[in-house]
């Protein structure tokens, strides 16, 4: 279930926990699963963009939370169906292919 953290004075964010290993390039990681200060990364907070960060991602995390609404627009359905069904996240391209017609 998407996680809505709530501070006075923000406006309420939806994170989807996700599991590293279905962590892609594109999606932002809005929060880990232990303390930011427990990895390598300065950002608290951030859109992956190389193949450095999902491994090192993938080393420090079991799973993570990403923000669909920060993440690039393909890729925002694929994560809310990725969390909600428990399947491993599959690419929109892939989902699309895989789907009846």
């Amino acid at each position: 279930m998407p996680a809505s953290p709530q501070s006075s004075g923000a406006v309420p964010a939806t994170r989807y926990q996700i599991p590293a290993d279905s962590l892609q390039r594109g999606m932002y990681v809005a929060e880990l699963d232990r303390p930011w200060l427990d990895t390598p990364f300065l950002l608290q907070g951030f859109r992956v963009d190389s193949q450095i960060e999902l491994d090192t991602l993938r080393r420090y995390c079991r799973y993570v939370y990403v923000d669909p609404e920060l993440s690039d627009v393909g890729l925002a359905e694929a994560i809310r169906n990725a969390e909600l069904s428990d399947h491993p996240f599959e690419p929109p391209s892939e989902a699309s292919a895989a789907a009846p017609t």
